[in-house]
């Protein structure tokens, strides 16, 4: 997830958020162990200034207050913090997300997860609101609202 004009986080199966400097190519920040499993997806709300993060654990999704810290235009630190931590209803691991209906500063993210299903929460709630079970026969790894 981008965030800003030269701050890029990944994640990953170490359990880890990296926060990386775009112009220095340098990891500025590594935040360890956001969830107890693999962090498979993540988004960034520029908006709520919030990450969220979708992992195989079983809080599934977790929503992060994220303040970065600067001086003179330099990032000097990011302060993470988690909001919420929701339970993916399946009780699976959660793939992928994306904001519903394309809306890239939203507030409703949808969920794939590893047996079918798919799930809308509400960063603002910290809650799940929609569900839909057994969408496909196994992982949803893609999707996206029209």
């Amino acid at each position: 997830a981008k965030i800003g004009n030269n701050l890029l986080v990944s994640s990953g199966a170490d359990t880890t958020l990296k926060f990386w400097n775009m112009d220095t190519q340098e990891c500025i920040c590594t935040i360890e162990k956001i969830h107890t499993g693999w962090v498979y997806a993540l988004l960034y709300s520029a908006k709520e200034q919030v990450l969220i993060t979708a992992s195989s654990d079983t809080t599934s999704v977790k929503i992060w207050d994220l303040k970065i810290l600067s001086s003179n235009n330099v990032i000097t630190g990011i302060m993470c913090s988690e909001k919420y931590g929701i339970q993916n209803p399946f009780k699976q691991s959660c793939f992928s997300m994306t904001f519903l209906n394309g809306e890239q500063d939203g507030t409703r993210v949808v969920c794939g997860d590893y047996g079918g299903n798919l799930f809308v929460i509400d960063i603002q709630l910290g809650a799940c609101i929609w569900q839909a079970k057994d969408v496909h026969p196994i992982a949803v790894w893609h999707f996206d609202s029209v």
